[in-house]
């Protein structure tokens, strides 16, 4: 039965990939969230791909070296917003 958990996550993808207009018609000024169609089928792939390669996300955040790990992303993302160029948000 788990070999086809990946089968049911791609068609499910493909299914909300496909509505995704749909979706976005029912929602109350869906028309502003339009924008993001990509948005959610490049999150949807990254969840996929996540799942494929199983729990090493886990495996991480319960490692001993996980606090240099998100020492890491906060100085990531710090740098990112320091060096963005102002107007561009």
């Amino acid at each position: 039965m788990m070999r086809f958990a990946p089968a049911w996550v791609v068609a499910g993808l493909i299914g909300v990939a496909a509505n995704l207009d749909s979706i976005f018609m029912l929602m109350p000024k869906g028309e502003i969230y339009q924008a993001g169609k990509w948005v959610v089928i490049i999150v949807g792939m990254g969840k996929l791909v996540d799942m494929l390669f199983g729990p090493s996300s886990e495996i991480i955040i319960y490692s001993k070296y996980y606090s240099f790990n998100i020492l890491l992303i906060l100085l990531l993302s710090a740098l990112i917003i320091t060096t963005l160029p102002v107007g561009s948000m």
